[in-house]
């Protein structure tokens, strides 16, 4: 039923490829309503869409009084229901033209967001085990021209962020083009088994973090992390 919602709410909009597509005319006709759609068929996520503030990367500021100088925005951002930031999402160029500059200025952007939204993660599990916490994930996507991509980061026992693109599409524009669907289809089913599991994880996540499930001193978050990111006492 989501897909079916998806591909209709599409070919509602003018079917073709328009001589002049504005990066946020993309982003608006082509882009939101698969996500949206997700969102509103799975309720696994809320999103809030275009110049939306990235709060997590002000929280994870290590000097506050400066966080209002580093407010960060960013196209599309997806939130869980206790309002924790789990997918940043951002529209590098318009349809048919791309600077290859911006496109990886934003790739820089998205990773350091993502970065800081785990960080946030931590910061309000210190009591967490650290096992847990490195089954938490955060994703983004971002598009350039017509192409979509999904990525991930966790951290791993070395406590080294790691950062892999999952997956990438092609957003069809026509009805002649409707085999690419399946490429968008496939994020979504990826991005909804991967978000049902950082559901049980944050629900650990929290009953660890409030002592309903014991955590040896030595394995909590805030013992682990402390000498990495100086702010976690």
């Amino acid at each position: 039923m989501a897909m079916t919602t998806t591909t209709l709410s599409l070919w509602t909009a003018a079917i073709g490829r328009m001589k002049n597509t504005y990066k946020r005319t993309w982003w608006v006709r082509r882009v939101v309503p698969v996500f949206q759609t997700f969102a509103n068929q799975t309720g696994m996520l809320s999103f809030d869409w275009c110049e939306c503030e990235v709060r997590h990367h002000a929280l994870a500021d290590e000097d506050p009084e400066n966080c209002k100088q580093k407010t960060r925005f960013a196209n599309g951002l997806g939130y869980v229901w206790t309002g924790m930031e789990r997918l940043v999402m951002e529209g590098s160029s318009e349809q048919y033209k791309e600077r290859i500059p911006k496109t990886i200025d934003d790739s820089f952007k998205q990773i350091h967001s993502m970065f800081n939204m785990l960080k946030c993660i931590a910061n309000t599990h210190l009591n967490s085990s650290f096992q847990t916490f490195l089954q938490t994930r955060v994703y983004d996507i971002q598009s350039a021209r017509e192409t979509i991509a999904l990525s991930k980061v966790q951290m791993n026992d070395q406590v080294k962020y790691i950062h892999q693109q999952v997956l990438t599409t092609t957003i069809p524009t026509r009805p002649q083009e409707r085999n690419k669907w399946l490429g968008v289809f496939n994020v979504v089913a990826y991005l909804l088994t991967a978000l049902e599991a950082q559901v049980d994880n944050l629900v650990l996540l929290d009953d660890e973090q409030e002592g309903k499930i014991d955590v040896e001193a030595e394995e909590k978050v805030h013992v682990k992390l402390c000498h990495i990111i100086p702010d976690m006492q």
